[in-house]
This record gives C-alpha cells, sequence and structure tokens, in this order.
C-alpha cells in the first residue's frame, strides 16, 4: 500500500483476506483490544497521578527551603526552623491526603468499569453461543444475584462446555462482584461486623481486605463504626485486566474446542488465502503441551484447482523474537511460492492474526508452518 491513508481494521482485513472472520472470533478480539486500551488509559491516570505528587512536592520543599533562608540570626532562629519544618510536614501530608482521594476516586470508577464491561461482554457472548450452537434456550440471569454463577450454569447446562478451566477464576470474580455491589450500592460503606455469621456481606468484604492490604484499606468514617473502602492503588485494577485477559483467552480456547476448532481453522485459511479464497481446512488436529502448540490439517483448494490439496504443519512456540518462517516441499503449484513470498514480505501481519487472542500478544512467539503434499 502506498500513501499515508489509514484504512479502517476492517478494510485492512479484506485487503489481506476476504473471507468475514467468526462473530465470536470478532468479538473476543475487540473485547480483548478494549481491555488493552481501558488498561493503558488506567496506567496512564495512575503515572499522572504519581508525577502530580512528586512536583507539588518540590514546590512544597522549595517554598520553605527559601523561608528557612530568610532567617539569619534571630533568637527564636531554632523554634522558627522547627515551625518552618512543621508546615512543611503539614502541606505535604495534606497534599498526599488529596492524591489519595483522587486515586480512590478513580480506582472505583475504574472497577467500577471494568466490571460493567465485563459482565456485558460475557452476556453477550452466551448470545453469541445460543446462536453459534442452535439452541432454544436463552440466557436469562434475572432469577440468581450471582452473575458469573449463572453463567457457568449457563455454559455447563446449555452450551455443555466443560468449564473446568474457568473454574479458577470463580473466587477472584466473586471477589470484584462483592467489590462492585459495595461500591456501586452503598459508596463502599458498611458496618462494622459484630460477630461471626452476622452481617455476611461485611464479613466477606473483610476477608477480601484483608487478603489485598497491599492494594485496599478500611478506613473508620465515623464514631458509629462505620467503615468505608478504600482502594490505594492502581495496581489492584491493573491485576483485574490481567485476570480478565486470562480468563477470555482461556474461555475462547475452550469455545473453540468445542466447535472442533472452527476459529482456528478460519485463521489458517488466511494464511493460505491467496491461493483460493474458497479453500477449506480439513482433518484438524491439535496438541498443546509444555508451551508447544502443534497444529496438522490438510488445506484442500476449491474446484478451480481440481481438488488440490496439501498437508500443513504448524509449531507455535514461545520465543525470544517474533518471527513466521514458512518451508513447501511441494514443487508442482507455483502460485505457492508466490504466496510465500507474499507472507514473508508482510510475516508480522500473518503472525499477529493467527495468534491473537488465543497467545498473550505481549509475548513472543515464533511459527512455523511445513507444507508438504
Amino acid at each position: 500500500m502506498k500513501g499515508n491513508k489509514i484504512l479502517e481494521n476492517s478494510k485492512l482485513q479484506r485487503y489481506y483476506y476476504d473471507r468475514e472472520p467468526l462473530a465470536l472470533d470478532s468479538f473476543f478480539q475487540n473485547s480483548l483490544k478494549k481491555i488493552d486500551l481501558y488498561r493503558e488509559q488506567n496506567n496512564t491516570i495512575s503515572n499522572l497521578n504519581e508525577k502530580e505528587l512528586s512536583s507539588r512536592h518540590k514546590k512544597i520543599r522549595a517554598k520553605y527551603k527559601l523561608k528557612a533562608e530568610t532567617i539569619k540570626s534571630y533568637d527564636d532562629r531554632d523554634s522558627r526552623l522547627e515551625e518552618i519544618d512543621f508546615m512543611e510536614q503539614y502541606d505535604y501530608f495534606e497534599l498526599k491526603n488529596s492524591i489519595n482521594e483522587k486515586r480512590d476516586y478513580f480506582n472505583k470508577s475504574s472497577l467500577l468499569i471494568l466490571y460493567s464491561m465485563f459482565e456485558g461482554d460475557l452476556r453477550h457472548i452466551c448470545f453469541l453461543l445460543q446462536d453459534a450452537f442452535k439452541t432454544c434456550h436463552n440466557f436469562n440471569d434475572s432469577k440468581k444475584s450471582n452473575f458469573f454463577k449463572n453463567v457457568m450454569t449457563y455454559l455447563k447446562e446449555v452450551i455443555e462446555l466443560n468449564t473446568e478451566s474457568l473454574e479458577k477464576y470463580s473466587r477472584k470474580l466473586d471477589e470484584l462482584r462483592y467489590l462492585r455491589n459495595k461500591i456501586t450500592h452503598e459508596s463502599g460503606r458498611f458496618n462494622k461486623p459484630k460477630s461471626e455469621g452476622k452481617n455476611i456481606n461485611g464479613t466477606e468484604i473483610v476477608r477480601i481486605i484483608n487478603n489485598n492490604r497491599e492494594y485496599l484499606e478500611l478506613v473508620e468514617e465515623n464514631e458509629n463504626g462505620a467503615l468505608i473502602i478504600k482502594i490505594k492503588s492502581a495496581e489492584y485494577i491493573d491485576y483485574y485486566y490481567s485476570i480478565l485477559i486470562l480468563y477470555l483467552r482461556d474461555f475462547l480456547w475452550l469455545i473453540d474446542e468445542k466447535l472442533k476448532y472452527a476459529i482456528l481453522s478460519s485463521r489458517i485459511t488466511l494464511l493460505f488465502s491467496r491461493l483460493d479464497h474458497d479453500l477449506n481446512v480439513n482433518n484438524f488436529k491439535i496438541l498443546n503441551e509444555n508451551n508447544r502448540c502443534f497444529i496438522e490439517c490438510d488445506i484442500v483448494l476449491s474446484d478451480t484447482h481440481e481438488d488440490f490439496r496439501f498437508k500443513c504443519e504448524i509449531v507455535i512456540l514461545e520465543s525470544d523474537r517474533n518471527d513466521l518462517v514458512i518451508n513447501s516441499k511441494v514443487n508442482t503449484f507455483p502460485m505457492l511460492n508466490h504466496m510465500i513470498d507474499y507472507i514473508d514480505y508482510n510475516k508480522g501481519y500473518y503472525r499477529s492474526k493467527l495468534l491473537e487472542s488465543f497467545w498473550d500478544q505481549n509475548l513472543s512467539y515464533s511459527v512455523t508452518v511445513k507444507i508438504s503434499s
């Protein structure tokens, strides 16, 4: 492509590949990109707060240093310097409280956005699964208060997924739900639990706080013993962004396995789309073990190529650098060599589109494709 014209993502995709991606595939890709954007914004604001604290602290130090320098030989010099030192510490204390309040407000709003986004995405995924698996049972969470448990029930009983790989996230998602509900409905306030078995929600919140003291704290608000939750660090929000990314990635693998790897198969068609936009991927087999993924399949072209077919083996390994290498032992199909040259020229795009959502895009992977008769 020439010039500086920036193509929209959908147009760029069709420039390389003339098939529309599966609805579930598109949604997972967009959901993970959205999480990355929110995460980047969260970290940006957090860094700005730290810079503001540092900058304003420097001004406070400079202000009181100047005052101290004006005191020369007064009889009460020591007491006046002590007073200046106290005022400097007091101003810094007030500054820290102000920045901490900003942190808390922003972190709480970020947590609510994170939860709302994730709940909405899970609900939509359930609707897409209903369509993909042609079930007449709608996802409906109106009868139960625990949204995440409702999702798991729907996946197990209606979609018939083995949700074992998602169960490990249940406790952290329940903690997120508890915090979200307390912040949304009660502004993060609750009465201090008086005894075991009473005020269950409060007891659960106390447990969550105690397990996350580096990021969360309880502040006694008044003499009546009311407590308020404070989110001290944006790292707590960032941690949950990591949890959601891992959850969605495991979820995608789970769904694609149920779909007999229709999504990964469609990604492979992208590699060979310049040969034939109507090609098929048959006899798909996959083995995932020890950070190594091995894929084996047959590539079948349409009638225009007299049902020409060849075998394809793909090995994906975590590596110290990103790479995509295609080796071919097929000498009877000249278009194949042109395709390999083209992919080699655009290997960054093809490697990324093959791995997107399934593999961690922040890590480096080498992808080796072997083609044989």
